[in-house]
C-alpha cells in the first residue's frame, strides 16, 4: 500500500495533526493508499517554506532552472508506469488513460523547461520615459511572438 507524505521545506513529512485518511480504489473498494490529513498548520509551513525558497529560485539563472525542470521531466518518464498505476488504483481511471495523463503532465514540464532555457532578459536603465518606451518598442518588435510578454514567472 502506498503511504503518501507532505513535501514541505525540502523534506517528506507527516501532517501536524498526525491524522491519516484512506484513499479507496473505487473499482475494488480496497484501500489503495493512505495520505496525511493536512490542516492550516501544514499549509502555513508550506507557504512559509515556499516564500523562503523563492529568493534563491529568483536568483537562479534561467538555463539552470531549465536543467532542473528537465530532470523532473526525465524522472516523470522514468517512473511513468508506477505513477500511472497509482492513478488507476487511487482514482479508478483505466490504465491506458492514466498513462496518457502522465505523459501529458510530463510534456507540460518539458515545455516549461524549454521555455525557461529560451528566456532571455533585456536589461537596460532608461534615462527618461521616452527613451524607455522607444528602446522597449524597438526590442519588442525583434522578439518572436511566442517570446513576447511581461509577467511574473516561477522560472
Amino acid at each position: 500500500m502506498i503511504r503518501h507524505r507532505l513535501f514541505i521545506d525540502g523534506e517528506w513529512q507527516e501532517a501536524e495533526s498526525g491524522q491519516w485518511y484512506d484513499i479507496v480504489n473505487p473499482a475494488t473498494g480496497e484501500t489503495a493508499a493512505v495520505a496525511p490529513y493536512g490542516d492550516e498548520r501544514d499549509a502555513e509551513k508550506a507557504a512559509d517554506a515556499a516564500h523562503r525558497a523563492f529568493a534563491d529560485w529568483a536568483k537562479t539563472p534561467a538555463p539552470v532552472r531549465a536543467d532542473i525542470l528537465m530532470r523532473i521531466y526525465r524522472g516523470m518518464l522514468d517512473r511513468a508506469e508506477e505513477i500511472a498505476r497509482a492513478i488507476t488504483a487511487e482514482m479508478g481511471k483505466p490504465i491506458r488513460e492514466a498513462r496518457g495523463e502522465v505523459g501529458i503532465a510530463a510534456e507540460y514540464v518539458r515545455w516549461n523547461a524549454e521555455e525557461a532555457g529560451a528566456f532571455t532578459a533585456i536589461p537596460f536603465r532608461p534615462k527618461s520615459r521616452t527613451s524607455a518606451c522607444t528602446r522597449c518598442a524597438s526590442r519588442w518588435d525583434r522578439w518572436p511572438r511566442s517570446r513576447r510578454g511581461i509577467s511574473p514567472s516561477p522560472w
